[in-house]
């Protein structure tokens, strides 16, 4: 019998720091994105929604502001844990892919390593990788980064 992964899409807001620290010796950012209970609106019954990324893709959110809208992909990981002698239980999620979303509605895709010239060395902008003067999703970006978004 094979096992399934489930793979979740996520949109949300980073509304509090997260934590980025080295496990064996690669970069993980460990943050909480808030999950309305329903319609979108706060309420006393919302969630947070416990993520890891990984390695470049760690590094990239870590560097994100509070208040950046992101776009997250990843796969359900079920946690459990002694909290004394209760047992508790989460449903965390393992972030594949993630995208910084902007007010106009373009994704520039996060967690890609610069592309090096072969032979000057040097990194090459336009691959969707953080440019050193901010992100910039450089020539031909809006067939990869454009996403038209429904009205609500």
């Amino acid at each position: 019998m094979s096992v399934k992964k489930t793979k979740v899409w996520i949109e949300a807001a980073i509304v509090t720091p997260g934590t980025l620290r080295m496990a064996n010796n690669k970069p993980v950012f460990n943050f909480s994105l808030p999950m309305p209970y329903q319609d979108g609106e706060a309420g006393d019954k919302d969630f947070w929604l416990r993520c890891t990324a990984w390695q470049t893709l760690a590094q990239d959110l870590h560097s994100l502001a509070i208040g950046s809208n992101i776009e997250i992909e990843g796969r359900l990981s079920p946690q459990k844990w002694m909290q004394g002698e209760i047992q508790r239980h989460s449903l965390d999620v393992t972030v594949t892919d993630a995208w910084l979303v902007s007010s106009l509605g373009i994704r520039q895709k996060l967690g890609q390593q610069a592309r090096r010239d072969p032979v000057t060395q040097q990194s090459k902008p336009g691959n969707g990788a953080p440019a050193a003067s901010g992100r910039s999703p450089g020539p031909g970006a809006p067939d990869d980064f454009e996403r038209s978004f429904e009205q609500k």
